[in-house]
């Protein structure tokens, strides 16, 4: 099919006419949309096949729909333009952008054809190529074009259904300006601005709107209110929030544009009440939400503080866990130099942390401290810190837990978490010093090389191996030696039908690579499965590959410094490849099997409480705190059950509210971006995109598989685009199936960047709402060096 209607029901398919005319197309048949056709991606295939010559029937098709087009519209040969409308691209060329041409004025059959081709060509010229092989050699090249009547427009108009900046769902705002749209959408004047409420329609405080050269004002009162009734109903029609170009010729208000606005981007200072009361934003949740979230502080210097929000919300017992994580902190800082800490506060379930961090004497200080740890590091945690780690854990792993009396299971976990005070001060160093090597480097590189994209420096130290390649290559071997038999045990957990060679090996790797809780054999299992299935290749030997592109790399880049330059480089460079390992090694032994310790505890008290009816199931001690389990064990009697019952409900109620990115004072602006937590606000999105960091350079597509937890996300297929809230060294071995992987959490030196870009994986991290805002199945294109993410 080479030609179809906009008001045709084909041309919504996106595949056949692109996503400018798809969109367009939902509106054709309802509002007054200019008339016009498409001329598919379908014909542009053909156009290609055949040498980037038009075939005689293209031609004829072409003259016979501008035939038609001079009918509908009474006019014998109509002035149209004709926009590009490719797969590759969102509703305002985001990406690709200046690449595509867009020709206006186009009258005559010969000028339409002329027009097509300039298109088509523009959309191979050498710099669409370069972007695209950049990004990925197989992304789609199709290209549609839109053949429209084009409106001689009096006054255009650009609408929100929801305030783009604030976020607020109770106002419309209007940019318009007295003239051609395409001034007003690429910026180069300033447009009149305009609120109106949707409960009425009413008119907000009206702004001085500027003039055309005749003097007019840009709208009447009558046209934005008819703008913000139209906007209305489109955002009912479609259920979501959405942003319109409109144009008005002759006081007949046509509609050129209707895009879904999927990220509401929402933390205007101003709105914070001066109490402090909480930092949501319309975008964010209701006005009962916000009252749930409305908090006293104990402390003047608290309400003053900023207190980002953690994550998703968590239960009693992580809430008591975590605090004694960030005793560790406290105690690294006192080492090089400086004093504070973390402070934490649960609200609703939701954690909320503030950092207080000062230099004992002065910056200067602490900054030296820290560049002497991170050369003495990788030998402490070799010789001293590891060794240490492992004989603890071996310790605790000894422990028959079962056997232990109340009492004395209460005193193991009193020691335990002591000791792990120990180990938590050790993870400060290693979750911060490692990091803070590479950040040092990569901050020299973009200082030297300004114009690098933001993963380029990161080829500097890829390929290097560490425990989560180690373990990726084991369960890879294992994969190999999987048959119809070895499937069947693993599927249906039968661990004694496995092979006896095979079986210690399984059981080694889930000894060895994983915290070893029950639920570990079973994820481990699927893991094979899945790279039997699907044929991965050897992790190892793909680390090889990018351990040669990083010597090439690295010798590029020698070649282009002056020697002055060198020294520095070199330090930088050596001390952050001894460290960078160390961001995976320290997570498997700390963050999994130290936490694992402590969990196996928890479980068996779990299993006590509810063999004596304190808990209905063993899993519900998730809903109390250490202290309750201590005090159980040394024999406190009050009841547990009514307890946790009403914890339970006060949970899934909670559930249902949207928390505050941030409680207390709004966090101050700033153009930095934490490389490894990622911004701390939503970063601004055009319509039809979310926008986060671009954490490892590719363009992929595929339909999403949102998941929130590991055990979720091993349904993940081939080829389907991993979309959650974070990752860590458990989620590994699922980059070798994913397509590319956006997260909500985290910047381009968090897990998830540093081992996507190991699997030459297009990622986007740090969205703040990519788990709320995509469905699973839905199909989305990841821009990995641009960080967008794009509803396709």
């Amino acid at each position: 099919m080479n030609i179809v209607w906009l008001d045709q029901p084909e041309a919504r398919d996106r595949l056949l006419t692109g996503g400018k005319a798809a969109q367009l197309a939902q509106c054709a048949g309802s509002y007054r949309v200019p008339p016009g056709f498409v001329i598919t991606i379908t014909a542009h295939e053909r156009w290609r096949a055949a040498g980037m010559e038009i075939e005689s029937r293209l031609y004829e098709e072409i003259v016979a729909a501008y035939g038609e087009l001079a009918r509908r519209t009474g006019i014998s040969a109509p002035v149209v333009a004709v926009r590009s409308s490719a797969c590759a691209e969102d509703a305002q060329l985001a990406s690709y952008a200046g690449q595509f041409q867009t020709i206006l004025n186009v009258q005559g059959i010969e000028a339409v054809v002329a027009a097509m081709i300039d298109c088509w060509q523009a959309a191979h010229a050498r710099s669409v190529q370069t972007y695209r092989t950049h990004h990925d050699p197989a992304a789609s090249e199709g290209m549609a074009l839109l053949v429209q009547q084009q409106v001689e427009a009096d006054l255009s108009a650009i609408v929100f259904s929801a305030d783009p900046v604030t976020g607020s769902r109770d106002e419309v705002v209007i940019n318009a300006h007295a003239g051609p749209g395409e001034h007003l959408a690429s910026g180069q004047v300033t447009p009149a601005a305009y609120r109106v409420r949707k409960a009425d329609l009413t008119i907000l405080a009206p702004q001085t709107a500027p003039t055309s050269e005749a003097g007019v004002t840009a709208l009447r009162d009558t046209q934005i209110t008819g703008l913000a009734r139209l906007v209305c109903e489109l955002e009912q029609t479609m259920g979501q929030p959405v942003d319109i170009e409109c144009a008005y010729q002759a006081d007949q208000l046509y509609l050129l544009q209707c895009r879904p606005i999927t990220a509401l981007v929402a933390l205007p200072a101003n709105e914070q009440k001066a109490s402090n009361k909480l930092g949501a934003t319309p975008s964010e949740g209701s006005s009962r939400d916000s009252e749930q979230f409305a908090i006293t502080w104990d402390q003047a210097a608290d309400a003053e503080a900023t207190w980002m929000r953690g994550g998703e919300a968590v239960r009693p017992l992580q809430q008591s866990l975590s605090l004694r994580y960030y005793q560790g902190w406290a105690r690294a800082f006192r080492q090089v130099k400086a004093r504070g800490g973390l402070q934490a506060r649960f609200v609703n379930g939701y954690e909320y942390r503030s950092w207080h961090f000062s230099p004992t004497e002065s910056w200067a200080d602490v900054e030296q401290a820290q560049q002497t740890v991170a050369q003495e590091l990788p030998n402490w945690w070799a010789e001293e810190w590891l060794p240490e780690i492992q004989a603890d854990l071996a310790r605790w792993r000894a422990v028959d837990l079962a056997a232990l009396p109340d009492d004395e299971l209460a005193v193991h976990l009193h020691d335990l978490l002591n000791r792990q005070l120990r180990h938590w001060e050790i993870h400060a160093h290693m979750g911060s010093v490692p990091l803070g090597a590479v950040q040092r480097l990569v901050d020299w590189y973009f200082q030297r090389f300004p114009a690098a994209p933001e993963s380029e420096a990161y080829q500097l130290v890829q390929g290097q191996r560490n425990v989560s390649i180690d373990a990726n290559h084991n369960l890879w071997q294992l994969s190999n030696e999987v048959n119809f038999a070895v499937a069947d045990a693993l599927q249906s957990g039968a661990w004694s039908r496995l092979p006896a060679a095979f079986l210690h090996r399984f059981e080694a790797h889930v000894e060895r690579f994983t915290a070893g809780l029950p639920e570990d054999r079973h994820r481990t299992a699927q893991m094979i499965l899945h790279y039997a299935e699907h044929e991965t290749p050897d992790p190892s030997a793909v680390m090889g590959q990018l351990a040669a592109e990083r010597e090439d790399f690295t010798a590029a880049v020698r070649k282009q410094l002056a020697p002055d330059e060198q020294p520095l480089f070199e330090k930088l460079l050596s001390v952050a490849l001894a460290n960078n390992p160390l961001t995976e090694d320290h997570n498997l032994y700390l963050d999994q099997q130290s936490g694992a310790a402590t969990r196996r505890v928890c479980n068996e008290f779990g299993r006590r409480l509810t063999a004596c009816g304190s808990l209905e199931r063993p899993q519900d001690v998730d809903f109390l705190y250490l202290h309750e389990l201590i005090d159980w064990g040394f024999g406190l009697a009050e009841p547990l059950r009514p307890l946790v019952v009403e914890r339970q409900a006060r949970c899934r109620e909670q559930q249902r509210w949207q928390a505050p990115l941030f409680l207390g004072k709004p966090p101050a602006p700033s153009t930095w971006v934490d490389r490894f937590s990622g911004p701390a606000l939503p970063l601004a999105a055009a319509a039809g995109t979310l926008q986060g960091v671009g954490a490892s350079a590719g363009v992929a597509r595929g339909p999403a598989r949102v998941v929130r937890t590991l055990d979720d996300a091993l349904g993940l297929q081939a080829g389907e685009i991993l979309v959650c809230p974070t990752t860590d060294p458990r989620w590994t071995p699922l980059f070798a199936l994913a397509a590319a992987l956006v997260t909500d959490q985290g910047g381009s030196l968090a897990h998830a960047a540093v081992v996507a870009r190991e699997y030459r994986l297009p990622a986007v991290v740090g969205t703040h709402s990519a788990t709320r805002q995509i469905r699973t199945g839905q199909r989305i294109e990841v821009d990995g060096l641009q960080g967008v993410v794009r509803w396709v």
